[in-house]
């Protein structure tokens, strides 16, 4: 009976700590969900107006189709020889085909709008409005094509729209993303 008693008390210790560590396991799952802001977004629109010419296009249209996927239209820039052509670009958010640009913009210190993927030798970013705190906004930007021959002239930009809960550290990719899409641009020489 001692021998009985000598393997079985280890053997209960181990279940007693297996069972212990499962229910942490699932005490895991009672976290709160991700804070991911009230404002939801499905669409946006893109508003360019050239510098030179005051013209103003809207372009670059997008919206979540049923299945997740992102449709846009492209984005045409022109540019002039030995001369950046610069255009103010403004960016507005949409659900369900409200637009909820004036809500992001109410609280937009936990907002960051960002622009990324674009080549570099064809378009500049060169500003972007801020929020309250003087952190980066992204809803209104300055772009400048240029001519490159040794580039194609097309790309893709990829737009980002993340929720920041706490202090906003002007990353792109801290945070809940509440909108993303990829627009394709071409450059008109």
């Amino acid at each position: 009976m001692t021998k009985f008693l000598k393997y079985l008390a280890p053997v209960l210790v181990l279940a007693m700590l297996f069972i212990s560590c499962k229910d942490d396991d699932d005490k895991d799952d009672e976290f709160p969900p991700l804070d991911r802001g009230n404002i939801e977004a499905d669409a946006f629109l893109m508003y360019l107006t050239d510098i030179n010419t005051q013209n103003i296009d809207t372009v670059g249209f997008g919206y979540l189709s049923t299945n997740g996927n992102t449709n846009v239209d492209t984005i045409y820039f022109e540019t002039t020889v030995n001369a950046l052509r610069k255009y103010d670009v403004e960016i507005r958010y949409f659900k369900n085909g409200t637009d909820v640009t004036a809500q992001i913009r109410s609280i937009d210190t936990k907002y960051i709008n960002c622009y990324r993927e674009f080549n570099t030798n064809d378009l500049r970013l060169e500003e972007r409005d801020l929020d309250a705190n003087s952190d980066i906004l992204g809803l209104q930007t300055r772009w400048a094509s240029d001519i490159n021959f040794s580039t194609s002239g097309e790309g893709v930009i990829k737009i980002t729209l993340n929720y920041q809960a706490q202090e906003k550290t002007n990353l792109c990719d801290s945070g809940i993303r509440i909108f993303e899409a990829t627009i394709p641009y071409v450059i008109i020489r």
